[in-house]
Order: C-alpha cells, then structure tokens, then sequence
C-alpha cells in the first residue's frame, strides 16, 4: 500500500500526520480575511505546513496500516522505516517528493527541507465549497433631522412653614401611638389586674414552709434526676435520627487527562518530554496492552471533566479524552 496515499486520506481526518525523524504534515485553518483592495474577502481554507520541529513518531500511518492491512505492529513499523528510508536518500540527492493533492519535499542548498503545497483546488483537505466574497458598498441614504420639543422649566413650589410644623407633629404622634402598641413595658392600662410578683413569691415561700419533706434527700434527687435523663437522653437519640446521615462510598479512582495513546513506550516518551517542557505534570499509563501519556491527574471526574474542557477550548484541534483507573 503506498504511504504517500496514506498521508493524503489521514489529513482529510487528522491534523497531524508523522514522518518520523523528517518532520509532520500539519493541518491548520485559516478564517476569512480582507483582501488588500478593501472590497473583497478571502473564503476560509484549510491550508498545510511541513514542521521540521515535530519529528517524533504520533504513529497515525502504523495504525492505519495495522486496520487496512490486518498486519501486526511490527510488520506495520518495517514498512513505515521502509518508506522513511527511502524518502530520505530522495532529499539527499536533491531529489523532489510529491505527495499527491498535498505537496512537495526538497531540500534546498543549504539542507533545509522546504514544503511546496499543491494549488488550492487541487488541496484534499480544502473543501469548503466557498468562493472570495465581494462587498458591496452601502448607497448613502438622507437622514431626517428629528425635531425637538423644547419645554419650558416651571419654577419649583414653595411649602409654607405651617405645613412643615403640622408635618413634624404629625409625624411624632403616629410615632408616639406606635409605641405604646408595641412596646408591652409601656400598656399602663394592664398593670392594676396583675399581682406584684414580690406577692406571688412571698405566698410561694410561706405554703413551701408549711410543709416538711416525709422522705431523704438523696432519694428525692434521684427520683427527679431519673425522668430527666431519661427524656435528654430519648431527645438526643431523635436528633440524631434526625441528622443521620449515611456514609458516602469513597471515589478512589484516579482521572487522566490522555493526550495520546502508543504501541511503542518510546514513542509514548518522547511525547511525554514534549508535554513535560511545556509545563504539564504528565506520565506514562500503561493499559489494554498501550502506552498512554497523560496531561493531568485527578481525584474526581468533574475535576478532570473541567480540564478537558479548558484543553479542548484553548486547542480545539487536538484531540483530548479521560482514562479512569
């Protein structure tokens, strides 16, 4: 199966696409923009780029090789080294690659390798089906002046004294009649039909002196302790039947946020010193028989929820997912 055909179908899907060691086919978009003459705009395109600087193996043409083909890894690694090899005796003898509906590779005279992408009808990833779109500038339309009203300010009223004095006494009679309704210190109309409480309490003590305790002390206090503690102690149990709440089973799963999933642990390395020179906490998990790289760890899903979603919106091209374990 020829790689070059391969390279051309995964970028139609894929942002990146590897030549391990040579550098990557990368996809970006590009938005509509204002062309130089101020009256026309450019349609949004996909465009591709060669990065020399990402040599590092994503293995997308080793697995799709694996799926198509029904081959092993390793048989799937040989061809992809195959191709490597032979692509790189071509740009040493200043030979061009083509790669059909992408573009071309060759180095230039001072060894750089240099990108020619193909025509944009001829670009397999550039299908929007948009042309340039000419503006057309708006005809100047007359605008009616509005008519204003001008009104004429009426001098302010003046307010007689007397009405301020009858204001304030009104005022301070409302407040005064409030009072005495809802303050109970101040209902003088209640007080003659209560007994004095030095009253009530004097013929308390006088009835309590007449009459001498039959049995000890000691039984007395328990006798009265007893029905106490009995009703704390029933009280207490209801609050706490009442406030009771059942144990909530722990969450000890961890969360990855994975940033890429390997066959090769080497290849899963180098994508793990890439993350980790750009400040992310990462490692290697090893699960299902692959290596993936994770950006982040957490203790509950939310948490790793929320950074996949801060990820996704800051690059909304690569592709982020969560691994529980």
């Amino acid at each position: 199966m020829d790689v070059k055909k391969i390279i051309r179908e995964l970028l139609v899907s894929n942002n990146y696409v590897s030549l391990p060691t040579i550098g990557s086919f990368v996809q970006r978009y590009e938005p509509a923009r204002l062309k130089p003459d101020g009256k026309t705009f450019t349609a949004p395109k996909q465009v591709i780029i060669f990065d020399t600087s990402r040599t590092f193996n994503d293995e997308a043409i080793e697995l799709y090789l694996c799926e198509k083909l029904g081959i092993s890894a390793n048989k799937a690694k040989e061809l992809l080294n195959n191709f490597i090899e032979s692509t790189k005796e071509e740009l040493s003898n200043s030979q061009e690659v083509l790669f059909e509906n992408v573009g071309s590779l060759k180095k230039d005279s001072e060894g750089t390798i240099v990108f020619s992408p193909v025509p944009d009808e001829e670009l397999s990833a550039s299908t929007f089906g948009l042309a340039d779109i000419e503006a057309t500038p708006t005809k100047n339309i007359p605008t009616i002046p509005k008519r204003t009203e001008v009104i004429a300010a009426q001098p302010a009223k003046k307010i007689s004294k007397k009405k301020v004095v009858f204001g304030i006494v009104g005022f301070v009679a409302i407040l005064a009649i409030l009072c005495l309704v809802f303050i109970p210190e101040l209902h003088f109309w209640n007080n003659t039909s209560k007994p004095s409480p030095m009253a009530s309490n004097k013929a308390v003590l006088d009835t309590t002196k007449s009459i001498e305790p039959s049995i000890d002390s000691t039984q007395t206090d328990t006798a009265i302790l007893d029905p106490m503690e009995k009703s704390i102690d029933s009280q207490t149990q209801k609050k706490q039947a009442l406030f009771y709440e059942e144990p909530k089973p722990q969450d000890n799963k961890a969360y990855y946020v994975i940033a890429g999933s390997f066959i090769s642990l080497d290849n899963a390395k180098n994508l793990q010193a890439i993350l980790l020179q750009k400040g992310f906490k990462t490692e290697v998990i090893e699960s299902d028989g692959k290596y993936r790289v994770s950006m982040a760890k957490f203790n509950s899903k939310e948490r790793a929820t929320d950074e996949l979603i801060r990820l996704h919106q800051l690059n909304p091209k690569d592709s982020y997912w969560i691994l529980g374990q």
